[in-house]
């Protein structure tokens, strides 16, 4: 039986059927099922993975408000598997929280200039 919520978890993120294959039978998959079934978004050679992840995660970094990605992650969080409604109404909380900040202030007063 997985644990840490796997089991409201992988439905969500698999669909029902091949969710309920995987934690039934316990089998594993490889890297290219994985990539088909949405469960990674890339795949890099053997023995690269922490480089990769490391260097994707500075470049991000770099251009982006922590606070805006914790703002981003939580409507998507809370939004996933809501009405539309009310999805709708935490976007819009989420969109006027944003105009409010520096960052977009700073983001929008740049917008079009050479870098």
């Amino acid at each position: 039986m997985p644990t840490g919520g796997g089991t409201i978890r992988a439905p969500r993120a698999l669909g029902l059927l091949r969710a309920r294959e995987m934690l039934l039978f316990g089998g594993q998959i490889d890297a290219e099922k994985a990539a088909a079934w949405g469960l990674v978004s890339e795949i890099v050679a053997p023995g690269t993975a922490l480089a990769a992840a490391k260097a994707k995660a500075r470049e991000y970094a770099e251009k982006v408000d922590p606070g805006t990605v914790a703002l981003l992650k939580r409507v998507i969080m809370s939004g996933y598997d809501t009405p539309v409604r009310t999805g709708s109404a935490l976007a819009y909380l989420a969109d006027y929280a944003l105009v409010q900040s520096e960052s977009f202030k700073q983001g929008v007063g740049g917008f079009g200039k050479p870098k």
